[in-house]
């Protein structure tokens, strides 16, 4: 079987073109590191093969229901809850907020184009954008810190040269975006089509659903595939859930 896909994959310039194609399409027929493992299938194939750290990293796996992990980092604990992301999954979230110190909610950059995987009707991006808003204003979080990663900037980077981020429903303001990287200097509407513009248009839509001023949110670009980006951030994240428990025992 391995051959015959290996064989396929490496003569066949339409399953290729595929991973091209389905950037500007709706929906995802095919898992984003899929032509990862294809391309390492001569290897995998082989009866010692044993999965090296980059391909366990590339490894996609659908969250269903909801996984605890504690863990110590620098003599402290941490208990990291995860939760389904899908819309089955949500009602089953409410019983894990019990005393939280942070929320990290977590967003595909590259789903701006895309719809859900449950609801063919719906976009991702702005059932992500409704979804945070709920999350973030509800009244069991009214003090808790909210840490933004905004994920795949890898393939963010790559689909909006060639799909702009107007393609998303609910970013018809993009126009009349000021960017606070923009010069002094700059006229016109802002590039659709710009990485650094758009991710960062992405990250105010984010923001602004915020409705408590005494509450910031932490927000992170984020790519999973990069140890030493998601090392960096996790960092930013443990200082600020310590911080919040020092101050929640009056010791700040």
């Amino acid at each position: 079987l391995a051959d015959a896909i290996t064989y396929i994959w490496e003569n066949d310039p339409k399953i290729k073109n595929a991973f091209t194609d389905q950037m500007s399409a709706q929906s995802k027929f095919l898992d984003e590191t899929t032509e990862y493992f294809w391309n390492e299938l001569r290897r995998i194939k082989q009866p010692n093969y044993i999965p090296n750290e980059t391909d366990i990293i590339k490894v996609r796996y659908r969250t269903c229901g909801v996984h605890q992990e504690e863990f110590w980092l620098d003599g402290k604990p941490f208990l990291i809850v995860d939760v389904g992301g899908q819309k089955s999954e949500r009602k089953k979230w409410i019983h894990c907020f019990s005393e939280v110190k942070a929320v990290i909610f977590v967003v595909s950059l590259s789903c701006y184009n895309e719809v859900m995987f449950e609801d063919m009707s719906q976009n991702a991006m702005v059932d992500a954008l409704r979804l945070f808003d709920e999350t973030i204003n509800h009244k069991a979080f009214h003090h808790t810190h909210i840490i933004l990663f905004l994920n795949k900037t890898d393939l963010f980077k790559e689909k909006i040269k060639q799909v702009p981020i107007t393609d998303c429903p609910v970013f018809t303001d993009f126009a009349e975006f000021k960017p606070k990287h923009a010069s002094r200097g700059q006229h016109g509407p802002p590039d659709p089509h710009s990485y650094r513009t758009t991710a960062s248009y992405v990250k105010h839509k984010f923001e602004v659903c915020n409705r408590n001023p005494k509450k910031e949110i932490f927000g992170h670009l984020t790519c999973g595939l990069s140890q030493q980006n998601i090392k960096d951030v996790f960092c930013d994240v443990t200082h600020i859930v310590v911080t919040a428990n020092i101050a929640s025992q009056g010791l700040y």
